[in-house]
């Protein structure tokens, strides 16, 4: 690796990685091969209502073609148009049921497929250089100090990962694979593209004393920042630094129901959101 951190071709920064060979860039193969995944198919639980409702109809139609008085015709088309608001109704809780089970499907599916490097114990020597209390986005400020917020209205949970500069531009590669199903992004590739003399001036400016906000990968809404901060602090010797892992909420971070009976407040949810920022304030110590 160059005093730029550009990666030399056929060499690794990391003891025991292997590359393979894609269009002439090196691929860390520890991202994993990305393979196109569909939500699986939907099977509605009011399949048999469906079949009743519009048996139903068909009876009520061929009544009305008979030879029945038009009282009794007016009171079929009556029935008709309950059955018919009926289904219409079904559907809508169908498609809801529908939409719950396909975002269940992509948090697990993007958790399951994030592939990182780094540790959770921080490492104090970063933080001279990169607070990791303040991010360069508002939105992600707000996701610092009030998770449970965007937990339960946004599908938008945090980690704060210690990671190497070469495990952040691996990083950088995993969540284009994951978000965009990009396969010819590479670890080099990610060095290559930081501007030599941005990082000199952000090098500079971390010396006089002045922190960085902290950088992030965004699996939620995709895209990263942060590479210009790597290749600086990788100059400065720096190991680990804070980096914001912005993902869909793991299982064990979902609330319960916010109301009881459609309208009032569930003092489990309140009690649960008061907790949950409690929890990621002091154990990613944001104050």
């Amino acid at each position: 690796m160059d005093k730029w951190g550009t990666r030399k071709r056929g060499t690794s920064a990391q003891k025991g990685k292997k590359f393979r060979m894609v269009d002439g860039v090196p691929i860390n193969v520890t991202m994993g091969k990305y393979t196109p995944l569909t939500p699986p198919t939907y099977n509605s639980p009011f399949k048999k209502a469906y079949e009743k409702i519009d048996s139903r109809k068909q009876e009520m139609r061929e009544l009305e073609r008979s030879r029945v008085p038009e009282a009794i015709k007016s009171d079929l088309w009556d029935e008709i148009d309950k059955l018919e608001y009926a289904k219409e109704k079904l559907e809508q809780e169908d498609d809801r049921i529908k939409e719950e089970q396909r975002r269940e499907w992509e948090r697990a599916t993007r958790i399951s497929r994030m592939r990182l490097g780094g540790t959770t114990k921080p490492d104090l020597e970063s933080h001279k250089y990169i607070d990791p209390t303040h991010t360069a986005t508002p939105m992600y400020d707000n996701l610092l100090h009030e998770p449970a917020y965007f937990i339960a209205n946004k599908d938008t949970s945090y980690d704060i990962i210690y990671m190497s500069p070469d495990e952040y531009m691996e990083g950088c590669v995993n969540n284009r694979l994951v978000m965009d199903g990009n396969t010819k992004a590479s670890v080099r590739s990610e060095w290559q593209s930081v501007r030599p003399e941005d990082v000199k001036e952000y090098k500079k400016i971390m010396e006089s004393g002045e922190r960085f906000p902290m950088p992030n990968l965004d699996y939620v809404y995709g895209g990263q920042e942060g590479r210009h901060r790597a290749a600086a602090l990788h100059l400065l010797g720096v190991k680990r630094f804070p980096v914001m892992i912005i993902r869909p909420p793991k299982e064990d971070e979902l609330p319960p129901p916010r109301y009881v009976n459609g309208y009032s407040t569930n003092p489990a949810y309140k009690k649960w959101e008061e907790q949950t920022n409690r929890q990621f304030k002091r154990k990613y110590n944001i104050v």
